[in-house]
């Protein structure tokens, strides 16, 4: 059972591993309340900024802030655990249980993260428009069609005007 639990535990830090090196660096990050975690807040503020009332957009604003410092130290304590992740996966002589726990502390931070960046949006969802929520699902690709991470298409049969 142990050695079934391990192997487990295993597979699953080298996928949460792999899927961290893969991802591209972030570049302008900068802990300011008005970047996400990948700098997503500054790519898509213009897409409403004409459709949001001034009233909107304060509010916004501060549900950004209040976000953005509750994340920090996340971001944060994070970046460490990827720092020390990174080393004890290089160490000559790695050892497992160690890198076994610095992986669940990085998905338990990165759940508190999405948590918070869930619970972001569902505040701003409430001040839209049922207009300004649809152009906002069809930004951020929740419609029936769209991208996924990198930037694939899915959904629809794109080009396509066959049932499948």
């Amino acid at each position: 059972m142990k050695k079934l639990f391990f192997g487990f535990v295993l597979v699953a830090g080298i996928l949460i591993s792999g899927s961290i090196l893969a991802q591209k660096p972030e570049k302008n990050f900068k802990g300011s309340p008005e970047m996400g975690e990948m700098g997503q807040r500054q790519k898509h503020d213009g897409f409403m900024k004409d459709s949001l009332t001034s009233k909107q957009k304060e509010a916004i604003k501060e549900i950004r802030e209040k976000t953005a410092k509750e994340t920090k130290p996340l971001h944060d304590q994070l970046s460490e655990l990827m720092a020390l992740h990174r080393s004890l996966v290089t160490a000559e002589k790695p050892d497992m249980a160690a890198i076994n726990a610095s992986i669940e502390k990085m998905g338990a931070l990165k759940i508190s993260i999405e948590k918070a960046d869930t619970a972001q949006q569902m505040e701003v969802r409430k001040l839209l428009t049922e207009k300004q929520r649809i152009q906002m699902d069809k930004k951020h690709g929740f419609e029936m069609g769209g991208r996924d991470r990198q930037g694939q298409l899915f959904g629809k049969a794109h080009g396509s005007d066959s049932k499948i």
